[in-house]
């Protein structure tokens, strides 16, 4: 079994898809307050979502989870002083953060699509990501638009699962759902949570 980290592994993220997708996330937040009667400048928004990943970070490092976007959402009405969105209105913005990745999307490595068709027909394939708004849902749609879904036996998202990297139950769920292989390799670009 060979497993995949998504982020800097298969996918890299240029600063231009990064900037898109904030600023996705933002008009996105913004529509959601108008929804319910309450108004905000794009810039106060914009900031706070970005204090936001201490937030996340904080929790992925020491719960060792993904804050779900309803989490992330409440933290952010917070520090905005406002009603975080409800309902319908609700359901709207997780759908818009969660879709953000498209917006700018991330660019799969060059050769990584030859290289994965090669080696899918040697080994079984499996990618363990930590989400972030995007969850599991998402990143499939992205892995079938550059085509490379099929080669994978194996999908293991931490939104999903309900632990992040490094926890151990991440990669012993991959290999369980792998059938135990006697063998297997996991790649990514991170010290902390891919290598040791």
């Amino acid at each position: 079994l060979i497993c995949f980290d998504f982020w800097r592994t298969l996918f890299e993220a240029p600063l231009s898809g990064s900037v898109a997708r904030h600023t996705a996330r933002v008009l996105a937040y913004e529509d959601a307050l108008k929804a319910s009667g309450q108004h905000c400048d794009p810039e106060t928004i914009s900031s706070v979502m970005v204090a936001e990943w201490g937030f996340f970070n904080t929790i992925h490092t020491n719960e060792h989870r993904t804050p779900t976007n309803r989490e992330r959402v409440q933290w952010i009405s917070e520090q905005l002083e406002c009603r975080p969105p409800e309902g319908e209105s609700l359901k709207r913005l997780n759908t818009a953060l969660e879709e953000s990745i498209f917006a700018g999307p991330p660019l799969l490595i060059d050769g990584m699509g030859e290289l994965i068709a090669m080696l899918a027909e040697h080994a079984s394939l499996a990618i363990i990501s930590d989400t972030s708004f995007s969850t599991g849902r998402v990143l499939r749609q992205l892995l079938e638009q550059v085509g490379i879904l099929q080669y994978f036996d194996v999908l293991t998202f931490s939104d999903e699962v309900g632990r992040s990297k490094p926890h151990a139950s991440v990669f012993r769920e991959t290999l369980s759902r792998a059938g135990e292989p006697r063998r297997a390799v996991h790649i990514g670009d991170r010290e902390d949570t891919d290598v040791t």
